[in-house]
């Protein structure tokens, strides 16, 4: 089951190509920022962050 892109085409507005455009490209460009937060979690990238660095305390 698929869709034909000439019926498509034919039956949708400019602002409805544009709109499918950019929910493509946001729904891409998020999975694939997703993809590549974990595979850089997996490789340890994200063990020190400054917030989690334990400073000696002064006397």
């Amino acid at each position: 089951m698929n869709a034909n892109a000439t019926v498509l085409f034919e039956n949708t507005t400019k602002f409805d190509q544009v709109l499918g455009f950019v929910f493509y490209w946001v729904l891409t460009i998020t999975g694939l920022s997703g993809i590549l937060l974990v595979l850089l979690d997996y490789l340890g990238a994200f063990l020190l962050l400054p917030w989690q660095l334990k400073y000696p305390k002064r006397p």
